[in-house]
């Protein structure tokens, strides 16, 4: 099509420039750079060959000059568009000839949507307000009024000012009866899909769905746009069924010829499914989307990309996803100017699937390019008046920011710099209820809680979100924020030493409240069974605390339901599904079901075992196998199993809990040895060394060097080692003090046993003062 329309613009070219330098021959010299895309040099000379014909001072070479600036707008020349913009106003302005408000407005509007695509965003404002304001002064432009007040109002609602910008929608709405067909029902479409940034989706539904009864007025593609903003506002609603009904009486009206449509339909089916959390289904119909999207405007192919983005990135698809939004990005680079808002999203969608991979693989060779595109999209926000989409960008990047920082002092440096222009930009935004700024709100506590950040302030942020997204009934968010919550808790209990287990238990009911919660509130906001990403991650947090709790049974129940979700929604050897039967496998060695145990541990050894950068996850594994052997007698491959754990994890780099799993792996070997019946002085000794060699590593005192000392101790006492054990277990109990309340099962258990070898080693005088001495 674009082959045919230039070869006819070529054919006609060299037939009139036969004919001499005239209006015709200029005509069709401009056609052919237009559809050339030609370079400024070209346009010059066309210029001049305009001046030849009616002179610099006239009323046409004024139309041709705005002609050639409009292309050069369209093929992305935008500062040689720009100059010939400005002089030829100051031309106008110094001529008495060329008072023309008309023209003045169009080359000003011209030349602020130059600077919306540019970025600069106040001074796209003020031209489209004195193009306005130029027509004030001529007859009969009611129409272009209203066209230069819907590029203000779409600008406005880019920028996230919708109240400004219904202002403006309510203003070309007054003048409807004057405007050209087609143009009313544009403008009711913009006000609907302005409407809906402002969350007035009951009232975009309504009206909406008005409009939708009378199919005559509309051509089909203004028709299909409507529907997609109805859609947007009934899932909104939580009308699924309706919505389904609806697309598939939508696909039934698409007209024969009207192959867009096609793909249009298809890809509100996937908005659909993908609301419903039916991944799968939703996949299916973008990709069939995706098979014609040949015929689809470049802005429809852009949505389309970025929405197989993210159902690729949800179903832990990362490199597909990365791939679709990179592509989003080369369009958005194509159809919006390298400073808009549209691009710096497209950039941030882009981030954002490198974030999620990075965090659910911990590959970090990404990590460079992720901050690249996060920088670069904030760079371009930074130029709006959109805080809450500034915050939002600026807290996803510090989040990513966290997992690093500390790694270097560079990386401590630029953390700490992005924190405090977080801060400032929070301090800015004035709609505390925005879902950007509650999303910001949510990334920004997760950052804090990645790099230890003041609980109090954390679960306060939180709740204030949650109040926002009460008042709003976004379920979906308000599980977002009660899972959150619960990993708040979560890491304040680990991090605070209570007086008594009653304290700990009601802290801990205040997590298993949460974390539950939140299930709740996003099976509630779903219409399927297949449960969701979230509803898995949230059953696995709960699993593990129950497990931290010791309470294997729960944990159990709740990595089954984990893994039941994963198995379903992902492969059976992807990080998410193996993650999740290994989880399964760890607490049903605690409950006590070896078999079952042994099964779940192995088929996950084998899948971990074929991917990459699972070293943490198989390490684990190797213990809980050692442990299920050793329970079973089978002291070999127990042993076998521990070492294996250990080699993974003297590979990896120092830390507490690395080295707290050594140590567990030493002490499983230890009682391997002891029950071989080799050498007792040998095991103990051994045990010893591993005291002597790790404890001055952690970089607090631990639990675990508590149970290292206890099982010392344990192997003395079946040595007859009565004092040097009650020695150890002394110690045990000041490790367990400081980090569990008094009255703990693992604390009382040293007392019951320090007051036993107290009273047969006879120091029944000093036996209270022993137990109850304050460490």
């Amino acid at each position: 099509m674009k082959q045919a329309a230039l070869d006819l613009a070529q054919s006609n070219f060299q037939y009139v420039s036969t004919r001499g330098l005239n209006s015709t021959y200029l005509q069709a010299l401009a056609t052919l750079n237009k559809i050339t895309k030609a370079p400024y040099e070209k346009w010059t000379t066309f210029l001049t060959e305009v001046q030849k014909v009616y002179g610099d001072q006239s009323v046409e070479s004024i139309k041709w000059k705005e002609e050639a600036a409009q292309s050069l707008i369209e093929s992305n020349q935008m500062e040689e568009a720009e100059n010939l913009i400005k002089s030829t106003l100051d031309s106008m302005q110094s001529s008495l000839t060329l008072q023309n408000p008309v023209q003045r407005a169009k080359l000003t509007a011209m030349r602020g949507l130059i600077h919306e695509k540019r970025g600069r965003f106040e001074d796209a404002l003020r031209d489209y307000d004195v193009a306005i304001s130029e027509l004030s002064k001529a007859d009969g432009v009611t129409l272009l009024k209203s066209e230069f007040r819907l590029e203000k109002a779409e600008l406005l609602r880019k920028l996230g000012r919708v109240d400004e910008a219904l202002r403006e929608y309510e203003a070309v709405g007054t003048n409807e009866d004057e405007l050209l067909y087609g143009e009313p029902t544009k403008v009711k479409v913009a006000r609907l899909r302005t409407k809906l940034a402002a969350s007035r989706a009951l009232e975009v539904y309504s009206e909406a769905d008005e409009l939708l009864k009378d199919s005559k007025v509309y051509t089909p593609e203004t028709r299909l746009n409507l529907v997609k903003i109805w859609l947007q506002a009934a899932l909104a609603l939580g009308r699924f069924d309706e919505c389904e009904q609806r697309l598939n009486k939508e696909r039934a009206m698409i007209p024969v010829g009207y192959e867009e449509g096609i793909p249009k339909i298809n890809m509100n089916f996937g908005h659909l499914y993908q609301k419903r959390s039916m991944y799968r289904k939703a996949l299916k119909s973008y990709t069939a989307a995706e098979d014609l999207m040949n015929i689809l405007k470049p802005q429809e192919s852009y949505e389309l990309r970025m929405a197989l983005g993210h159902i690729c990135t949800t179903l832990q698809d990362f490199d597909k996803g990365i791939a679709h939004c990179r592509a989003a990005v080369g369009i958005s680079e194509e159809i919006h100017s390298p400073n808009s808002v549209e691009y710096a999203l497209s950039l941030e969608a882009l981030a954002e699937a490198f974030y999620h991979k990075i965090n659910e693989t911990r590959d970090f060779g990404t990590y460079d390019e992720a901050c690249n595109y996060y920088q670069k999209a904030y760079d371009i926000l930074k130029k709006t008046q959109n805080h809450e989409k500034k915050f939002q960008v600026v807290s996803s990047f510090l989040r990513l920011l966290s997992k690093r920082r500390g790694t270097s002092p560079q990386a401590e440096e630029r953390y700490q710099a992005l924190l405090r222009e977080s801060k400032q930009i929070m301090a800015e935004v004035a709609d505390k209820k925005s879902p950007d700024y509650i999303d910001g709100l949510c990334n920004y506590v997760e950052a804090q809680l990645q790099s230890g950040g003041n609980f109090t302030e954390m679960l306060a942020q939180i709740d204030e979100a949650i109040k926002a997204f009460q008042d709003q009934k976004d379920r979906s968010r308000l599980a977002q924020c009660f899972e959150l919550k619960g990993q708040v808790l979560q890491q304040q209990i680990t991090s605070t030493k209570f007086k008594t287990m009653e304290e700990f238990n009601t802290k801990a009911d205040e997590v298993i409240h949460a974390f539950r919660r939140s299930i709740i509130e996003e099976e509630a906001s779903i219409d399927s069974d297949e449960g969701t990403p979230r509803i898995s991650k949230v059953y696995t947090r709960l699993g593990q605390f129950f497990g931290f709790l010791g309470d294997f049974r729960e944990a159990s129940a709740c990595f089954g339901k984990a893994y039941q979700i994963n198995s379903s929604l992902f492969t059976k050897n992807s990080n998410r599904t193996l993650i999740s039967q290994l989880d399964l496998g760890v607490s049903l060695v605690g409950n006590n079901h070896p078999e079952r145990a042994k099964q779940h541990l192995s088929e996950a050894e084998a899948g971990l075992n074929s991917r990459p950068d699972v070293n943490e996850e198989l390490s684990l594994c190797y213990y809980n196998l050692g442990v299920v052997f050793l329970r079973s007698g089978s002291h070999s491959a127990a042993m076998q199993n521990f070492h294996s754990c250990m080699t993974l994890k003297k590979r990896m780099k120092e830390s507490d809990k690395n080295n707290a799993l050594i140590i567990q792996c030493y002490i499983g070997i230890a009682e391997c040895e002891w029950k071989e019946d080799r050498t007792k002085d040998g095991v103990i000794s051994k045990l010893e060394n591993i005291w002597l060699e790790y404890s001055p590593k952690f970089t607090e005192r631990q639990k675990v060097l508590g149970d290292l000392k206890f099982s010392i101790a344990m192997f003395k006492i079946q040595d007859y080692s009565e004092d040097s054990a009650l020695a150890d277990l002394k110690e045990c109990r000041k490790i367990y003090l400081k980090t569990l309340p008094d009255d703990h099962p693992s604390v009382e258990q040293v007392n019951r046993l320090m007051k036993k070898l107290n009273s047969m080693l006879g120091n029944e005088d000093n036996n209270d003062a022993e137990t109850n001495e304050d460490y």
